[in-house]
């Protein structure tokens, strides 16, 4: 009994095959398309607004949640490829989670690590 036909000829895989490689194809070029942020490597997770950032900001100093495999090599390469500025030095900061118990649940605050970046005076970075 032949339900299932799991031989395919190769004629009939080529066609297919092309598609795939055709649909990833737009798929990368509508990646590429994207914001300035959509082509970067996961370093940078997103802009940390906070009213210190705001403060920091005024004097050129940026923060930033990070992955936590990040270095300060890879952070400053990809502010630089990201906002076009040369940032003078990272720090790195992490904030562990915490035990919060609110409303008669427990839970967990998640943690944050951070990068302060500085840049060369008169650069900035517009990030609202």
């Amino acid at each position: 009994m032949a339900l299932f036909n799991f031989k395919k000829k190769k004629d009939e895989q080529a066609p297919a095959e092309a598609v795939r490689n055709l649909s990833v194809a737009a798929k990368d070029e509508n990646f590429q398309r994207m914001s300035p942020g959509a082509a970067t490597t996961g370093v940078i997770l997103r802009p940390r607004v906070t009213e210190k950032g705001s403060a920091l900001a005024a004097a050129g100093v940026y923060v930033f949640e990070v992955a936590d495999n990040a270095n300060k090599k890879e952070i400053a390469e990809e502010v630089r490829h990201l906002y076009n500025v040369s940032p003078v030095r990272v720090n790195i900061a992490k904030n562990p989670a915490k035990k919060v118990f609110v409303r008669g649940k427990r839970g967990v605050k998640s943690g944050v690590r951070k990068a302060y970046v500085y840049l060369k005076e008169g650069e900035k970075i517009e990030i609202i």
